[in-house]
């Protein structure tokens, strides 16, 4: 059941995202809420994210995309405080977003 519904978000995360881009590139501009939608894409594909990174140049200022950045450099970094100083600073979907990679975390901090 979890595969699915995480199968149905990420098909959704990219249609938004695809979405988003189209209409950044008719009004030349992002959309109001486009960091936010591009901050849980880049949560749930955060293995992916060095390669997004470039892709982002609208949303460099953001408060969204910087929490993705700092969530990644949690994970690499195995440090699992900042990544739960983090997660008590999300909002609701981030913290849900972040329960994904909790498991991760929690292995790699155990073989250290």
């Amino acid at each position: 059941y979890q595969r699915r519904v995480r199968e149905q978000l990420n098909k959704c995360l990219i249609t938004l995202r695809q979405m988003y881009q189209d209409a950044r590139v008719l009004y030349n501009k992002p959309l109001e809420n486009e960091a936010e939608f591009q901050c849980y894409y880049l949560l749930t594909h955060i293995d992916d994210l060095p390669k997004d990174l470039p892709k982002l140049a609208y949303f460099d200022a953001s408060k969204e995309i910087d929490f993705a950045r700092r969530t990644y450099l949690a994970l690499v970094q195995n440090n699992y405080v900042l990544y739960a100083k983090l997660a008590r600073e999300a909002t609701y979907m981030q913290a849900c977003l972040l329960h994904l990679h909790m498991n991760r975390l929690r292995m790699s901090s155990l073989l250290m």
